[in-house]
């Protein structure tokens, strides 16, 4: 379940990557004309970056992150447990 989670991530980091917004931009602009969506993506463009910057650099942190939990395997619990400990038996 982590990795296809870090795959989701890591694509939506490509896909927010920033150095895709000149040809994603006027896309999506020409894709959602005539709403009220299209309009504010027209004409908040540097605030479309900032938030594709950090989608980028969330997603592509998130997919490190995950990456790295599925290549490990889980530690076992070193705690003891109250129910598992070992008692000496009564004199």
């Amino acid at each position: 379940m982590i990795k296809i989670k870090a795959y989701v991530a890591g694509v939506v980091a490509f896909i927010a990557c920033p150095c895709h917004l000149p040809l994603t931009l006027p896309l999506l602009i020409s894709l959602t004309a005539g709403t009220a969506f299209g309009a504010w993506l027209a004409h908040n463009t540097v605030r479309v970056g900032v938030i594709a910057t950090v989608a980028f650099i969330g997603g592509l942190a998130l997919a490190f992150k995950w990456f790295a939990q599925s290549a490990c395997p889980p530690t076992p619990n070193t705690t003891p447990s109250l129910y598992t400990r070992k008692t000496k038996p009564m004199k």
